[in-house]
């Protein structure tokens, strides 16, 4: 498995949210902290598909029992 990075997290709760809404600057601080976040997870990008493509977007965020933000996906349909 030359190349691949395996990485171990320790087992946890985790509270999932899924919705419209969202802080904005916690979400944009933990996608550019994450080694392959992109503009295209941003809420920056969201708001382009909104206003431009004319699409609902959603946000799924997860957090672990500390409330820490672990986890982001936004997703949309035409």
């Amino acid at each position: 498995m030359s190349g691949t990075t395996i990485q171990t997290i320790k087992r946890t709760a985790l509270k999932l949210t899924v919705g419209s809404c969202v802080d904005e600057a916690e979400w944009n601080r933990f996608v550019a902290s994450q080694p392959g976040g992109t503009l295209f997870q941003t809420t920056h990008w969201a708001s382009f598909v909104e206003d431009y493509l004319k699409m609902p977007v959603f946000f799924a965020s997860a957090r672990d029992e500390d409330g820490e933000l672990v986890g982001v996906l936004q997703f949309w349909n035409e």
